[in-house]
């Protein structure tokens, strides 16, 4: 085979490659690095910017990710389904679940509060105490109301 020939082989072999690694890694960072051992579902009134994918923590400490939001027909809240990674890790049944940010502009991420509980929910339970984040552009409304009062 002429060395021409070969150069172009090459080339296409490293771009295929290349392609290929692009969309492994792509479906490991859609995966959180691993699959689910279980998930939970919650209901909130407001979603509050929470998206699909922000993680899920307990104590700072990344536990999960969020895997679904959708709108409930009957009430227009979100339903929202957290995946938890390990099966190791036990949510008390008297759990909280909320939804908080970083800081004042950072991104959303559901956090769990632990219960006291000795029942521990199972895969495809709910948790069944929410509470919705701070909404900062009501929290400023209701600031320039007083203030224009």
């Amino acid at each position: 085979m002429n060395k021409h020939y070969m150069t172009n082989l090459s080339v296409i072999a490293f771009l295929v490659l290349a392609i290929a690694s692009g969309f492994i890694l792509a479906s490991i960072a859609n995966q959180g690095f691993g699959t689910n051992a279980y998930q939970l579902k919650a209901y909130f009134q407001n979603s509050n910017g929470l998206y699909i994918g922000a993680p899920v923590k307990i104590g700072g400490i990344t536990v999960g990710n969020v895997s679904d939001i959708s709108l409930d027909l009957e009430t227009y809240g979100a339903n929202v389904i957290i995946g938890i990674k390990s099966e190791q890790l036990k949510i008390p049944k008297d759990s909280v679940l909320s939804i908080t940010s970083e800081s004042l502009v950072g991104y959303k991420f559901a956090q769990i509060q632990p219960g006291l509980s000795e029942t521990y929910l199972k895969d495809g339970q709910t948790i069944d105490k929410t509470t919705p984040g701070v909404i900062i552009d009501e929290i400023i409304a209701k600031l320039i109301a007083a203030y224009a009062n």
